[in-house]
């Protein structure tokens, strides 16, 4: 994942939008340090220290493109250690530290040379060339430039192109050829117009990626909200059918309780009039037998009196 995210990076870098460009990058160094891939790190960390030298961030793109330097030389990987010379070299000379930037350019460029990277060659001679422009070493300066221009315009390289132009215009300029520093100064004009042209089309299209993604997240968030709203909804639901269930439950097991009670005062009531007529029908007899026993005690009292 920290590979995809540094892919994003440079796609967002090359789309103008340094904000989001620089976003993608830290998730992708958080995610590199996560899974300690050394080699991914090292790939990630490597192209964050050119991100950072191309946005002015000199200070720390030279502590990444050290780092980063470190780890190539512990791979063996001889193109990415070029490469993080080259841009310990541009953050040097952004620092303004030109005395010390000689050294990892040079060795970038003798890298490049043996390898035969043909970016890391020209960038390596370019920034050299801007070193002995500063130290006002004319013919070695010309030297680098004729050798870099022919490599960038091949590669078509525009932005470092546009630099190489305005090098060797400066360089005509202070050789007193105003016609060559004539020529130099349109051709740079004529690129850096074409440059803006694209950065200003690849502006529109970061605007229209960050109008889309908005508008994606901004229906995601309400189809998230309808969501939590539905799962709300289903809940409620669900507790009623519950609270149906417990009331229905109760109200059988009331009927089951009433039925139970119904039935047992019927055997109650039914094993009462049984009593009652047992008893009845024993009052019945009882009121007979007395009967029986007055009438014979009469007719005794009678018999007793005749005698």
């Amino acid at each position: 994942i920290e590979l995809t995210y540094r892919n994003l990076a440079l796609l967002y870098r090359e789309l103008g939008d340094e904000t989001t460009g620089r976003l993608y990058f830290e998730k992708a160094i958080t995610a590199a340090e996560h899974t300690g891939e050394a080699s991914h790190f090292a790939t990630v960390y490597g192209s964050y220290s050119g991100f950072l030298n191309d946005n002015g961030d000199f200070a720390n793109a030279l502590q990444a493109a050290t780092e980063t330097l470190a780890l190539d030389e512990v791979l063996n990987d001889r193109p990415a250690a070029a490469f993080e010379n080259l841009e310990r070299g541009r953050a040097l000379i952004g620092l303004k530290r030109t005395a010390e930037a000689a050294a990892p350019l040079q060795a970038a460029l003798q890298t490049g040379r043996a390898i035969n990277q043909r970016e890391i060659i020209v960038r390596s001679e370019l920034a050299l060339a801007d070193i002995a422009m500063t130290n006002n070493d004319h013919a070695a300066a010309q030297s680098l430039l004729d050798q870099a221009l022919g490599g960038l315009d091949i590669a078509r390289m525009k932005p470092q192109l546009a630099q190489a132009y305005a090098l060797r215009g400066e360089l005509a300029e202070a050789e007193g050829d105003t016609k060559t520093a004539l020529k130099f100064a349109r051709d740079e004009a004529s690129l850096r117009e074409e440059l803006l042209g694209s950065r200003a089309s690849r502006r529109l299209s970061a605007l229209e990626v960050q109008h889309a993604r908005a508008a994606s997240e901004q229906k995601l968030a309400m189809l998230t909200v309808e969501n939590e709203l539905q799962a709300t909804r289903l809940q409620q639901q669900q507790l009623q059918r519950r609270f149906y269930l417990v009331a229905l439950l109760g109200l059988v097991i009331l009927v089951a309780v009433l039925m139970w009670r119904m039935v047992s005062v019927r055997r109650l009531n039914r094993a009462l009039a049984g009593s009652h007529a047992t008893i009845a029908k024993t009052n019945a007899e009882l009121s007979e037998a007395n009967t029986r026993l007055q009438r014979q005690a009469d007719e005794i009292g009678r018999a007793s009196c005749r005698e």
